[in-house]
């Protein structure tokens, strides 16, 4: 489930943890959900009170030597992540993994990540700047350094290498989730159908390079146009703030090592606070 991965528009598939929870009818008849079942203890299981089983060491060193590969051709390579979660699942277990993963994709700059969620709500947590700050404190814990660059800017613009996307199964998912997708800081933006359906790129701060033929160039005003053509009158349009990034600021026991990051990063912690 990393490398040679068998999806049409990517190079790899990537799963730092594995197991999810049902939010939506998109998440009836998972495949991955399936699979779980013939082996609960290395692909999870899903509910509430399912097991996130977070994968080896060996396994979260694949995409460094992807970065590195892509680098030789001078190419850059896809990873859809995550097949077999959502990398916005807010699980206390999985904070200091989503950490990592993060980390992980500013360290394979030669790799363009493709997060593919059905809680847009929750990465709405990448524009705050206190979610970047623990990722580097996270990262002086491992004795790494920190990410390059302004957290604020990071918090502004995004890695340059992510790719979000949300999933569009129907009509009031389109409506909750685009407009959160769009007010998301990342690199190219787009959407899925669901399973075996053909991607939408949607309007994008960085549209300048190659993406797969599979997403199709869909323009802001193409997009806006068919939003409030179909939205249901009165429709909530569902933008609001997870619980992922509600949980975005200060920790106990943290501080200590989050003020070293902001030092370490050139910072000040004033311009670095985002709310």
């Amino acid at each position: 489930m990393g490398e040679g991965s068998k999806i049409e528009w990517t190079h790899h598939t990537f799963n730092p943890w594995r197991g999810c929870t049902h939010v939506s009818p998109g998440c009836e008849h998972c495949y991955a959900e399936a699979l779980s079942k013939r082996n609960p203890a290395q692909l999870g299981t899903w509910g509430a009170g399912g097991e996130r089983v977070i994968a080896s060491e060996s396994y979260w060193k694949q995409p460094e030597r992807w970065n590195r590969a892509a680098e030789k051709a001078g190419d850059r390579h896809r990873v859809f992540c995550a097949s077999l979660a959502d990398v916005f699942e807010d699980r206390p277990e999985l904070i200091e993994p989503r950490w990592r993963l993060f980390s992980l994709i500013a360290d394979t700059p030669h790799l363009d990540w493709l997060l593919l969620t059905k809680r847009p709500e929750n990465a709405r947590v990448l524009g705050v700047g206190n979610f970047w700050l623990d990722i580097n404190a996270w990262r002086l814990e491992q004795g790494l350094s920190v990410i390059p660059g302004g957290m604020t800017d990071i918090a502004r613009d995004g890695l340059p290498n992510v790719w979000l996307g949300t999933t569009v199964e129907d009509q009031r998912r389109a409506d909750e989730r685009i407009p959160i997708l769009l007010d998301t800081p990342a690199a190219v933006r787009f959407r899925a159908g669901g399973p075996g359906r053909v991607l939408d790129e949607l309007p994008s701060a960085d549209v300048g390079r190659e993406v797969p033929r599979q997403l199709r160039p869909c323009s802001e005003a193409r997009l806006d146009h068919r939003w409030r053509r179909e939205r249901p009158e009165g429709a909530a349009d569902g933008t609001r703030v997870g619980a992922v990034a509600r949980r975005a600021g200060p920790r106990g026991g943290r501080a200590g090592v989050r003020e070293a990051a902001r030092e370490a990063a050139g910072h000040d912690v004033r311009a670095d606070r985002m709310h």
